[in-house]
């Protein structure tokens, strides 16, 4: 009987000794890596040493919205508007906990309309956030979770950091405005105005003494951008050349004077960024732009002009593609000089590739009839009669009845 009851016990024993290690492997098997990895990086970022917020937040709940608020209003009068380049200190914690994870490690250099690093932008999200800022201001921005990606700059200020972040927490950034660079001078004798601009207006300064500029024109040019409502400048640049053909906008502003001349261009608000590279700095405002023209000469390529008339379509390959083959309703993307015949100036020239559609519904006969058959990284002349071009339609640098030579380079054939 001691013997059966022995027994029993030791084989009840085994029993529960086998079925604690299949639960064990169970629980092995089962358990989430991903939540050891989390911990991890909870550690990891305990191990930085980093620190706490100052007054960190305190959250019971996670976050629904986006909260900003101000810590401190700074000091001065002056605050931040477009077009400041302005000096931020971060820190970036978890909102749950006030951890800290990253931190300027140096004062980060910004344009305020988009908070650039460098000549990088970025999103206006930001900009609500620092435009109005004043010197030594700060404020706290609580990101829930699902809006880190909305928020993150990988070049500026990267909240995401998925190397580092631990997942199932929200964000809190506490930001400074450390400093405000000088800002350049705007126009002299010019005041602020006050009512919008309604349409462009043109007035000459100083009547220049050389050749008057005109289209197809290659002009080189000095010129300042500033807000017009207050002067600030937008942007600067000297020896800036402009070819003044179809597609250049600055015609309309530089056609008519003469080199040695300095003109103010006043442009509404929708018109600012045909001039002005970085649409960033110019957005919703008008602008006035003064110009001073230092050189202007005919824009030509004497080796495409033409003795006579073009009786038919001629296409000469200067480079033999060896890529695709353009066929008809292919969309292409090329680069190409157009000049007149008659005296070889050019009336259109792309400064970077574009992309057209080699249909007949949107070209003119003769690009269709000689671009079919090209291959990519081909250049190619085509000189095209004017029964093949615009025919009797006068264009912007065309005269009616014109005959045209195009060179052009086939870049690339989008599938």
């Amino acid at each position: 009987m001691v013997t059966r009851v022995v027994c029993f016990i030791l084989g009840l024993v085994f029993l529960l000794s086998f079925l604690g290690i299949i639960l064990l492997t169970i629980r092995a098997y089962s358990r989430d890596p991903s939540a050891d990895i989390n911990n991890q990086k909870i550690q990891d970022i305990s191990d930085r040493g980093f620190g706490t917020l100052i007054n960190p937040p305190s959250l019971e709940e996670r976050l629904q919205a986006v909260e900003v608020s101000n810590i401190d209003l700074g000091e001065g009068e002056q605050s931040v508007v477009l077009t400041d380049h302005i000096e931020l200190d971060y820190d970036i914690a978890l909102a749950q906990s006030g951890q800290i994870y990253d931190t300027s490690d140096t004062t980060k250099i910004a344009n305020a309309q988009a908070l650039s690093l460098g000549v990088r932008v970025l999103p206006e999200i930001w900009q609500e956030i620092v435009l109005g800022m004043k010197l030594k201001a700060k404020k706290r921005i609580l990101i829930p979770e699902s809006e880190i990606k909305n928020y993150s700059t990988p070049d500026q200020i990267n909240i995401n950091k998925g190397d580092i972040r631990p997942s199932g927490f929200d964000i809190a950034i506490d930001i400074t405005l450390s400093g405000i660079a000088d800002r350049p001078p705007g126009l002299e004798d010019f005041t602020a105005l006050i009512e919008p601009i309604e349409i462009l207006k043109l007035e000459d300064t100083v009547e220049g003494q050389g050749i008057t500029v005109e289209a197809n024109h290659k002009t080189t040019i000095n010129f300042k951008a500033v807000v017009a409502s207050s002067n600030q400048q937008i942007t600067a640049k000297q020896d800036s050349v402009q070819t003044l053909n179809t597609i250049n906008n600055w015609n309309n502003l530089l056609i008519g004077m003469k080199v040695g001349g300095t003109r103010r261009a006043f442009i509404p608000k929708d018109d600012l960024s045909l001039y002005i590279e970085d649409k960033f700095l110019v957005k919703d405002r008008d602008g006035v732009i003064e110009i001073e023209v230092t050189s202007s000469d005919l824009n030509d390529r004497e080796d495409l002009k033409v003795e006579g008339r073009i009786e038919e379509l001629r296409i000469e390959d200067v480079i033999e593609g060896e890529g695709q083959t353009a066929e008809l309703d292919d969309l292409i993307e090329v680069k190409y000089t157009g000049v007149l015949a008659t005296n070889g100036i050019i009336f259109e020239e792309t400064p970077t590739s574009t992309q057209f559609a080699l249909s007949e519904s949107g070209l003119i006969a003769g690009w269709v009839q000689g671009l079919v058959g090209m291959k990519v990284g081909g250049k190619r002349q085509l000189y095209i009669p004017a029964e093949l071009a615009y025919g009797e339609q006068e264009r912007t640098s065309i005269p009616a009845n014109s005959d045209l030579v195009f060179e052009i380079e086939l870049i690339n054939i989008i599938e």
